[in-house]
């Protein structure tokens, strides 16, 4: 409508997730790179508050820091 102005307050606003959540390695040790899957690793990740995290990835490599990514 021509001529008809209103201003809105609050009518947009950002919700940005600050709140890491937590990743809690379990074994001690073993921080060596393999070439082979020759053991498991035991990480727990968990939400306590209001990330929402609800499931994680992976990525892995052959070539230790790098490319080509499996």
């Amino acid at each position: 409508m021509a001529g008809s102005t209103q201003i809105l307050t609050d009518t947009f606003y950002v919700k940005k997730d600050t709140i890491t959540p937590i990743i809690t390695d379990n074994q001690t040790g073993d921080d060596v790179w393999r070439s082979t899957d020759t053991t498991t690793y035991n990480v727990d990740f968990n939400d306590t508050g209001g990330s929402l995290l609800s499931y994680f990835e992976t990525r892995v490599s052959t070539n230790p820091g790098g490319n080509p990514y499996v």
